[in-house]
């Protein structure tokens, strides 16, 4: 079955470009709950000040796992490390270290940018003693071979499933992806051969959201869908909010791919 994650939000969006767009805990609960009601079952969780911009707090972040788990106790939360050009590496990996979510994602190419390799091998070294999944974020083939690379090198130790999230369309000219972006992206993890992650999660900036996880579901990979890539349906249309989207996706999935 694929596995469908929300990400209702994001680091840059605002209700300015759509007004069910979730900036608060109270609306980020209501959110995770509708979704969880139409089938999501994991959340990528966005917390933000209050003029909406991107913010990495820890306390923040506690209190809004706690409403989510008092709420959806059985949705999987994932909560983001994302720079979104306000943070450095150590501040995201501090976030961690602080918080300590039981799941997080984390962008191989802004975990890079940390000079000293001592730096990164022993944060990744503290996120495996303590037990913390990591949804290793790819932009393209060359973040891919850096997180083999550094498995190789025994910077990341490989868990017994591996799991990646490529995005598509987020450095395209027009904000776009297109379904044909996935043969790339099928091309490169076969070259892995069998070192394959176990987890291929898809999310798919703009207007080709939706079409682009279809193709992905087919390849048997799992698919991300939320307002943060984007609120277009797979007719067109404008999205009411971040459950008629996923509704939308499972819609277009059919019975086969839909989870019960």
């Amino acid at each position: 079955m694929t596995y469908l994650m929300v990400a209702p939000n994001g680091a840059r969006k605002t209700k300015i470009d759509h007004p069910a767009l979730p900036v608060t805990s109270p609306e980020l609960v209501q959110t995770a709950l509708a979704c969880w009601e139409v089938g999501a079952q994991g959340l990528h969780a966005h917390i933000r000040n209050a003029d909406q911009s991107h913010l990495l707090d820890a306390g923040r972040y506690r209190e809004l796992l706690a409403l989510l788990k008092e709420t959806v106790p059985a949705l999987e939360v994932q909560v983001t490390t994302e720079a979104a050009g306000i943070y450095q590496a150590p501040e995201q990996r501090q976030l961690v270290l602080d918080l300590r979510p039981d799941w997080i994602s984390l962008s191989v190419r802004e975990m890079a940018r940390e000079p000293d390799s001592k730096v990164v091998r022993d944060f990744y070294a503290e996120l495996s003693q303590s037990q913390i999944r990591i949804q290793h974020i790819l932009y393209d083939a060359d973040d891919l071979r850096q997180l083999f690379e550094w498995i190789d090198q025994g910077v990341v130790l490989r868990p017994a499933s591996l799991s990646i999230l490529w995005v598509l369309g987020r450095y395209s000219s027009d904000g776009n992806s297109d379904p044909a972006e996935l043969n790339q992206v099928e091309t490169t993890l076969q070259a892995l051969g069998t070192d394959i992650p176990e987890q291929v999660m898809v999310c798919a900036f703009g207007l080709g959201q939706i079409p682009c996880l279809i193709e992905a579901a087919k390849r048997g990979w799992d698919c991300r869908v939320g307002f943060e890539n984007g609120w277009w349906k797979q007719d067109g249309s404008i999205a009411q909010d971040n459950a008629d989207l996923l509704q939308d996706l499972r819609d277009q999935l059919g019975q086969r791919e839909m989870i019960v």
